[in-house]
């Protein structure tokens, strides 16, 4: 999914989200100095920082936008990141690699199991044996309880949004609906995106992976270390080649 006029505001959208989590979690399972895939890697903020912890990076996206701030804030770091557009999961290209994520629940984003198979085959190709695996997605009870008909707003001088959740068309999908206004001198300008996240249940992630060969090291829950409760929200899958 291409995010457009949003790419531009995704990092104030995001400024408030705790990536040395998501760090910290690298960290556990891939030592530095590792090659590692950015897979959705948006604007580019996890792959810095991955960066700056030692590792070498190749951010993938399928948003050109993301990936032209990504490009502009890493060569403001100092920084050499290879950015890659294309579709996580009709990636090709790549072989050897240390390790893959795929963080910050943009595995949610594509749109049916078939997508997310694919996904999980090609990463498996891309990465060595024994290499390393680690995604989160969002529960099946954050999708059905936490984001139904969910509204939030903010503003700051440059900006005021309005993000609305509802749900969305097959099983576990949602459907986030954000309305921007832009401060343009004494006016302000007005801009729409809708965006759209499907989850699955933590078995058939599962599932698909030992189907094509991975073996799961973890499965637990917002970065507790603790698995799965039945009120979690974002599930933390490690898994090996």
């Amino acid at each position: 999914m291409a995010y457009e006029a949003f790419s531009y505001y995704y990092d104030i959208l995001m400024q408030d989200v705790p990536y040395h989590k998501w760090i910290s979690k690298t960290k556990q399972y891939l030592p530095q100095g590792s090659t590692i895939l950015d897979v959705g890697c948006g604007t580019g903020t996890i792959s810095i920082l991955l960066a700056k912890e030692g590792y070498h990076v190749t951010g993938i996206d399928l948003s050109e936008e993301m990936l032209s701030l990504a490009y502009e804030k890493t060569l403001t770091e100092g920084l050499g990141i290879h950015y890659v557009q294309q579709d996580m999961s009709r990636l090709e290209g790549f072989s050897d690699f240390d390790g893959a994520v795929i963080y910050v629940d943009s595995l949610n984003y594509l749109k049916n199991d078939r997508e997310v198979f694919q996904t999980f085959r090609h990463l498996y190709e891309s990465i060595k044996e024994g290499g390393i695996l680690i995604f989160d997605v969002h529960s099946l009870f954050k999708v059905t309880e936490i984001f139904q008909d969910y509204l939030f707003a903010d503003t700051n001088p440059d900006l005021t949004y309005i993000w609305h959740v509802c749900e969305g068309k097959y099983p576990y999908s949602i459907e986030h609906e954000l309305t921007f206004f832009k401060r343009e001198g004494d006016r302000y300008e007005r801009f729409e995106e809708t965006h759209y996240q499907r989850t699955f249940a933590i078995e058939e992630y599962v599932q698909w992976l030992e189907d094509i060969g991975f073996k799961i090291l973890e499965i637990s829950a917002d970065f507790l270390d603790e698995a799965p409760t039945e009120e979690s929200e974002r599930i933390i899958v490690v898994a090996q080649k």
